[in-house]
């Protein structure tokens, strides 16, 4: 009798149990739009990110957008319509209000990862997002997507601290073991460390940037413009001195004509020494 009642209690515990909804644990997505403070997305904000802008691989996933650090490490990642002056940005000023980006969507892969895939097959918020994430090893040639995502994402930060003029003030915070976490398959975030600090040493002083190109900014390039600049005041100063004496002559126009040429060159090379400086400013 005893083995009776429990043969029919059973099934009855398996139906809670399937019937039961699946607990998950909460969702946490870090980003930070200043190299200074984070922003913590929530799972309405991670739903209203344009996926199509951000996730524009051929195959439409966005791992394979992840694994593009071309694109992931650019300002305004190409195909986004957004500006460096909105990318990421707060809404409105409201800290809470803040759009997801490439970087913040691949340093928390594996945690959208999970908020899709673990959602409900007939939840319709998730349906037009759900294809982003799908994981077609066949097309995508990845063993392990979360780890190749977070290793590679912190070896390029790491090394950009390795290439700036002190990298002993960046190591401790821009390092792998404090950039990943202990499974290696996600950035850190949390708590108030990790990738944001790493950020803030990067972005927040001007000792941790990298030395300019010699060719550009070298001293050798730095004082030919002061010979130039000296060059071009006495020129200047000469010709004023012989218009006002009235010594200005058809010799002396002989003299310019001959004189042209090189000045030209002269003038042809330090506009293209110029640009090139201005184009390190942008």
């Amino acid at each position: 009798m005893r083995l009776l009642r429990l043969l029919r209690v059973i099934p009855m515990g398996v139906a809670l149990f399937l019937s039961a909804p699946r607990l998950t644990t909460a969702f946490t997505f870090y980003q930070t739009h200043d190299g200074s403070y984070i922003d913590s997305i929530t799972e309405s904000q991670f739903l209203a990110a344009s996926f199509p802008q951000l996730c524009h691989s051929p195959t439409g996933r966005c791992l394979q957008d992840c694994l593009n650090h071309t694109r992931l490490f650019q300002a305004v990642p190409d195909f986004i319509d957004a500006t460096v002056h909105d990318y990421g940005q707060p809404h409105g000023g409201n800290a809470d209000n803040a759009s997801v980006t490439l970087f913040g969507l691949c340093t928390n892969f594996l945690e959208a990862h999970k908020l899709v895939n673990e959602s409900s097959p007939n939840d319709p918020k998730f349906a037009p997002v759900r294809p982003f994430f799908a994981m077609d090893k066949g097309i995508l040639g990845v063993d392990d997507p979360f780890r190749r995502v977070a290793l590679g994402v912190a070896a390029c930060v790491s090394d950009t601290c390795s290439q700036t003029r002190h990298p002993s003030q960046c190591r401790a915070d821009c390092g792998l073991e404090s950039l990943l976490k202990n499974d290696i398959r996600a950035i850190e975030w949390e708590p108030e460390g990790g990738m944001l600090n790493c950020t803030r040493r990067l972005c927040g002083s001007a000792q941790v940037l990298p030395y300019a190109n010699q060719d550009v900014l070298g001293i050798g390039v730095l004082i030919s413009y002061y010979i130039q600049g000296f060059l071009l005041l006495v020129g200047a100063f000469g010709v004023v001195v012989l218009l006002v004496s009235g010594h200005w002559s058809s010799e002396m126009e002989s003299v310019g004509r001959k004189l042209k040429s090189p000045m030209a060159t002269f003038l042809t090379a330090e506009t293209y020494f110029s640009s090139r400086l201005k184009l390190i400013h942008l």
